[in-house]
Formats: structure tokens, sequence, C-alpha cells
């Protein structure tokens, strides 16, 4: 055995004496270990499972005797039980899980009748589900409520079936054991994820890692012998690299060996071979290296890699204030989807090049991503970079209008300031960006200048992120209805779901700031079904303050709208509470229809379909409003508060506003003034036949 391993490659040694040794001791002592620790603790969680289940048929038998006796009315005895196993019933008709009894971190109890009927659940009582099936089936459907029943009917047993975490879309196996009370006729069930149980079998990961470093040191040991043989020549070879990478290009004698070594040293003297007939042709290509190296293909801009070298190059001679100005084009993705990708690069060029046509000698640009190009300035203050900006937008709206490019391509622009000077230009591009970062959320065309206050912000930002996950598990948001009003009749027609947050922390926090964060981190998924069911549970609450045919209005962001989990979680919602969906609205913003139209027609057609309305909210703030109009199917259209402002002193205004309610009503399209403050405003709205009204005038948002 030993002479064969002899005639194999250095390579081949190497892997067979180390990695067999590593393999055998790794493999059986972790498995071996691994396999006693997960069935042991498996074995301990079926007996916590079956404990479970038999102290609480010890407390159903004691509140049946108390019944008896005649100390308490049955249907005390029962909630007292599910109080006790699983906690009260709260306001959305669920129970905490926070009975005495520990069934594992994500284990409780349920209780059925033998109809299959949820008598006690977390979040689904008085729910039938005695058609569930394993979301994991093994050849076929699997009904795991009809087995817990029928094994708790013949004496108790487990049932074992996959099921999804609560709050969470991952999928694990779960045992459940089932017991039959026969006084209340309930089946009586405790269950948890059998991970819950056998997660401390990972222990023994330690100890393999334990024993992986153990046969390493044994193996590198073993293998010593072999590894020097490899290293004399490597030697030999390291020392003709350092003189090939000081332009000395000497070859090495053959070796007489023929495994990978000799091979290699075979293959170095062709290498240098090569270089040296190559050179040549490298040196003729090295302009065109260069180019690919710093020049963006796109526009022909010298790229970040240019403008980092050209700017600390400046930085060491340059003596006047330099200031690095970031321009980040609007929507530009929007623009990408819209009208294509070949178009955007057509913007792209075309920015590019006014900007070389604007270049001199005190201001350089550059493009450093996707849609954001810089400029360097020299000599520049924030007034005169302010004033220099103001100038190029002018120049650029000019240039744009003339070669043909849209006309209302907008920039966002933040520059790094003049209170401090950077050393480097990784300094300048930060504080840029962070500006640059502020000008968007303020939505800001005009400079804006780095200010140290900036960071402070940001991690604000960074702390709401973070308090607002908590904020949702204890509940410290709140909806607040702001009226929608018929000013010719003064009745209420509906009310629309604005979330406000108190904070423990930070105390009262605008929606203005807490909202956008929200909506660029993965919280907006559960923070929208959160508030979305809140405002369904307050509907009826709704109809009796405000009348019967009242409908509220809830905002549902573009993302979540594409998402099959939003529409089947809402019809769930509607139906479990027993609403008509008539009295429930959608609003969604112009950005839902940049992507898949034909997804979006499908998804509108199904809420429509199921009976919820839909409505375009901030109407007239997009480019291409009444394209949507026409091509979806909706039941009502908000009116942007920036029309409302100026309706009462701009004729202009009214004109338009007047054409597209006309527009409107000719879809059958319900039309909403948003922002209205003043009396001379509803005038000017009943002028041009706009009836209902939301604003200030009639209500601020209001808890129920």
């Amino acid at each position: 055995m030993i002479k064969r391993i002899r005639k194999f490659t250095i390579k081949h040694r190497l892997i067979i004496y180390t990695f067999a040794l590593l393999f055998i001791g790794i493999f059986i002592t972790g498995l071996v270990s691994y396999e006693l620790a997960k069935d042991g603790l498996n074995r301990r969680g079926e007996t916590i499972l079956k404990n479970g289940v038999k102290s609480a048929l010890a407390i159903i038998e004691q509140k049946q005797y108390d019944v008896q006796m005649g100390y308490i009315e049955l249907e005390v005895a029962q909630e007292q039980v599910k109080e006790l196993l699983l906690g009260p019933m709260q306001m959305d008709g669920t129970r905490p899980i926070e009975g005495p009894i520990d069934l594992g971190k994500h284990g409780y109890f349920i209780i059925y009748n033998t109809a299959g009927d949820e008598i006690m659940h977390p979040f689904l009582e008085g729910e039938n589900v005695w058609d569930v099936v394993d979301l994991n089936p093994r050849g076929g459907d699997f009904y795991l409520v009809q087995d817990k029943i029928e094994k708790a009917l013949d004496g108790g047993g487990f049932t074992k079936y996959s099921w999804s975490v609560r709050n969470d879309d991952e999928i694990r196996d779960k045992i459940v054991y089932s017991e039959y009370e026969p006084d209340w006729g309930w089946v009586v069930t405790a269950g948890s994820y059998m991970k819950d149980f056998n997660e401390e079998a990972n222990i023994i990961l330690g100890v393999t890692l334990s024993i992986s470093i153990i046969m390493i040191m044994i193996g590198f040991l073993v293998s010593y012998k072999y590894i020097e043989s490899i290293t004399r020549p490597l030697i030999r070879l390291e020392k003709t690299m350092e003189l090939a990478k000081r332009g000395d290009y000497i070859t090495i004698d053959p070796l007489k060996r023929q495994d990978e070594i000799g091979n290699l040293i075979l293959g170095y003297n062709s290498m240098i071979m090569a270089i040296k007939s190559g050179i040549e042709r490298l040196k003729e290509k090295d302009e065109v290296l260069y180019n690919y190296a710093y020049f963006d293909t796109t526009t022909s801009l010298p790229n970040k890699l240019f403008f980092k070298e050209l700017i600390e190059e400046r930085l060491k001679v340059c003596d006047k204030i330099c200031q690095l100005v970031l321009m980040d084009i609007k929507d530009f993705r929007s623009i990408n989807s819209i009208y294509g990708g070949d178009y955007g690069d057509f913007i792209l060029k075309q920015i590019a090049e006014i900007l070389k046509e604007y270049e001199n000698d005190s201001i350089k640009f550059a493009r450093l991503s996707g849609n954001e190009f810089g400029a360097w300035l020299e000599g520049y203050d924030n007034k005169e970079a302010t004033n220099m900006i103001y100038l190029l937008k002018k120049f650029l709206s000019k240039k744009l209008s003339i070669g043909g490019g849209h006309h209302y391509i907008e920039f966002y622009f933040s520059c790094s300031g003049d209170m401090i000077r950077p050393s480097s230009f990784e300094e300048y591009y930060q504080n840029a960006s962070v500006a640059l970062k502020h000008a968007k959320d303020l939505n800001d065309m005009n400079l804006l200048c780095f200010q140290e206050d900036m960071y402070r912000k940001l991690e604000r930002s960074a702390l709401i992120k973070d308090l607002a996950e908590q904020a949702i598990k204890r509940d410290e948001f709140i909806i607040h209805y702001q009226k929608k009003v018929d000013i010719n009749t003064k009745e209420i027609v509906g009310v629309e779901a604005l979330t406000r947050w108190s904070s423990k922390e930070l105390g009262n926090i605008p929606p203005s700031e807490f909202i956008p964060l929200i909506n660029n981190t993965s919280l907006i998924y559960g923070f929208t079904e959160y508030i979305m069911l809140k405002a369904l549970d307050d509907l009826s609450t709704i109809k009796e303050r405000f009348g019967d045919e009242v409908t509220v209005s809830i905002n549902i962001p573009p993302n979540i709208f594409y998402m099959k989990s939003f529409e089947e979680g809402l019809k769930k919602g509607i139906r479990a509470r027993g609403i008509n969906p008539k009295y429930i609205c959608l609003e969604i913003t112009e950005d839902v229809f940049i992507g898949d139209f034909k997804k979006v027609q499908t998804i509108i057609k199904n809420l429509r379909e199921f009976g919820v309305k839909i409505s375009l909210d901030d109407f007239g703030t997009g480019y291409s409003s009444l394209n949507y109009i026409s091509k979806f199917s909706l039941d009502e259209i908000k009116i942007d508060k920036q029309f409302i402002d100026s309706i009462h002193t701009d004729p202009k205004t009214q004109l338009l506003l007047k054409s597209i309610i006309d527009i409107a009503k000719g879809f059958e399209y319900i039309v909403v003034a948003e922002g209205v403050e003043s009396n001379e405003q509803i005038e000017a709205l009943k002028s041009i036949d706009c009836s209902i009204v939301q604003g200030y005038i009639f209500s601020r948002p209001e808890p129920l």
C-alpha cells in the first residue's frame, strides 16, 4: 500500500496523509457525539411535551371539580384554563404565550375540539383547522390536526410535521403531544420545534473544532518531510521571481523530477520566455489599458480611481479652498425602468459631454458610479460653489433640451464644505456623500454643503431604525385618522389611517422622519402588516363614530404591494374580522407602476374583484399620472397638496385641476383634494366640481 502511495504526486500524498487523519478523527468523533447528544435531547423534549399535557389535564381536572362543586361556572373555568396555559385574550383576538409551563423557546399549548375547531390558540382561536396540512409533506398531504385528534382519542401520542416559525418564513420540524380530556371534550396538545430541544447538540461543533486542530497538527507533522522537499526548489523560484520584479528575467535549470514542482519550474521558465516576447506588445497596449483603468467606458469621463489619484496629488500642492461636489441624477432608476437602459446610457453620455464643455482649470468632472458624477473645485468657498452649481444647472437644462435629452432631469447636489480641509479623497467623498444623503432625504435640488451635525442626524436615523423594531413589539405605534368630507353635504365619507409614534426613548417622532427610514429597511414588511391589521381592527369603532358607510384608507408602500403574501394577508385579515371589503381603500403611489405593468394590473384587478378599493395617492407629482389613470382600473385619485396650496390664487392651477377632475370623472373615479386648509380653497374646489376634501380645515389626524 505504501509503495503505491509513493508513486502518487506530492499533491496526492499530502492529501492522503493529512486529510485522511482529519476525516477519520473528525467524522467518527463528531458524528457519534452529535447523534447521541441530539437523540438524548429529543427524548428529553418529548418528555417535556408529554408532562406539559399531563399538567394541563391536571389543571382541567381541578377546574372541572370546581365546576361540579358549583364554585365556578363552566365558561369561566374554561377561560381560566386558557389564561393559565397561554394568557388572557387581547384586543386583537390573540393570546400571549406566557404560561407557567416551559415548552421551549417557540413552544405553546393548543386545544381543539374533535371537529378541529381551535378552542385555544395564540392567534388562530375560533378558526377551524381540520384540513390544515403539513407545510413540507412527504408523500402526499398530511392532515396534522386530524392526526393529533386521532392519537388523542386513542389514548395520547406524538405528531411530527413541518411548520413555519411565527413572524418568520423559516419552516422547521415540529413535534406535538396530544391527549383527550373527555369531560370537556377537549384535545389538549403541547408542541414545540425540534430545534428548540436539540439545539444544544451544536456544542458538538466545538468539540469537532478542537479535534480538527489536533488532527491538523498531527497531519502536518506526518507530512513535514514531504513539505521540506517542496520548499527547497520553491526558494530558488522565489529568488528568481524577486529578480523578475526588478526587470531581470532569468530562467531556472530544469529539475529531473516530473511531479508538480518539476512542472512548476518548467512552467515558470515558459512564462519568463513569454514575458520577454510579450513586453513590446504590452507597451503598445499600455494606453488602451490605461483608458480601461482610469476612464468610464460609457461616458469617457475619468472614473473614480482616476479622480482619487488626481485629488490626492492636488492636495499635496494646492493651497486654495478645495471642494468635492457630488451630482446624483434624481429618479434615474425610474427613467431606466420607463424608457429603457439604452435611453439611460444616452442621457449619461449627453450629461458627460455637457460637463466636459463646462470644465476648466479649476473645475474637473468624473463619473463616480451609476448615476453619480463628481466635480473637483479649487478656489471655491460654499457661496461660490453654490453660485457655480446654479449656473451649471441652467447650462445643463439648456444643453439637454437642445441635445434631445429628457426635459425633466433634475439633480441632487452636495459638497464637502469649506469649514474643514480633509486630508484625503476618502474624507472628501465621505463628507460629500453624507451631505448628498441629506439632500435626498430633504428632496432638495439645491447644493447642500456638509456640516458636522449631519453625522448626528445619521446617527439618529440609525437609532430610529433600531428602535422601530422594538416599537412594533411594544405596540408603541398608534393610528390617527383624518376625515374625508363631502363639502356639499358636510358628510364624513371616509378616514385615512396615519401612523404616529411616541417612542419610549426619543419621545414623539414625526412620520416624516420615521416612515422614510422604515421604508428603506426590511422592517417595512412587518410594519405594514402591523398597521394594516390595527386599522382593520379599528373599523367597527370608526363606523360607530362616523357612520356605517365610512371607508378606511390604508397607505401601502410599492415594494409591499408587489408581494403575493400581502394580498393573501389582507384578504385573510378581512375575512377573519367579518369585514365587507368595500369599506377598505388601499392608497398607492405612482412608484408602484414603475416596473411590470401587467403584474400591477393583475394585482389591482384581483383586489378590486375581492371588493377592496384602490386609490392613487399624491396624484400629479410624477411624470406619467394621466397615463396611469387611463391604463389602470382605480376607484379614487387624491390630488396632491402642492396643487391645492395655490388653487385659490393661481387661475392656471385651477384650470389644470378642472381638466384633471373632468378626466377622472369620465373614468368614474372619485376625486379627493388633499391638504385643504382655508375657506378660499373650499370655494375654489366647489367652482371646479371637486366635492371630497381632506385637510386641517375640517380635522387634523386624531386617535379614536
